[in-house]
């Protein structure tokens, strides 16, 4: 049998944790979520600064910037009323939702760990978005966190499209930074 290294760990305790982090915020368990995120991120500087600095400071900047477009164009939608949030009062306002900043800080710290192995294969990457993140939207209007119509998940599968590609655009200047 065939031992886990240590990298595969890290990588299988970081999409644990997204997932943890995924399911308490949807269930309405803000707080909960926001610790678990900050496990999370205690766990991925962890694994990062045995790294030297600019390694550490490349992916933390890959990471604002993934977190960045998600928040804004989740904004951008709220604004356009594409979705909205039944038990958060704010949304009128075109604010989303603390839970739904957190979910995209967590996604970010998944992409150069757990889910890298999937960024740097482009094609698949962009056609997984394009499948998942519609369906992790489904499941969270399954659970009342969102309310949107069925016409508009062709464009949240456009958005999940276009942040895929935006995604490894990121990840590419990343590692040419690295280099």
């Amino acid at each position: 049998m065939k031992k886990i290294n240590v990298n595969q760990y890290r990588n299988i305790i970081n999409g644990i944790l997204f997932q943890l982090i995924w399911l308490s915020v949807i269930k309405g368990f803000t707080l909960l979520g926001l610790a678990l995120l900050s496990v999370m991120f205690i766990h991925y500087l962890f694994y990062l600064l045995r790294d030297a600095d600019r390694i550490v400071a490349a992916n933390l900047l890959f990471c604002l910037k993934v977190a960045v477009v998600g928040i804004t164009v989740d904004t951008l939608y709220t604004l356009s009323s594409f979705y909205s949030f039944p038990s958060y009062e704010h949304h009128q306002l075109g604010v989303i939702p603390s839970w739904l900043c957190m979910l995209w800080v967590g996604f970010s710290l998944t992409l150069t760990m757990s889910l890298h192995f999937i960024v740097v294969k482009e094609r698949l990457f962009k056609i997984l978005c394009t499948i998942f993140g519609p369906l992790s939207y489904l499941a969270a209007r399954e659970y009342g966190a969102i309310d949107f119509s069925n016409a508009v998940l062709l464009f949240i599968a456009i958005e999940w499209l276009v942040i895929g590609a935006v995604i490894i655009y990121f990840d590419a200047l990343r590692v040419r930074s690295l280099s």
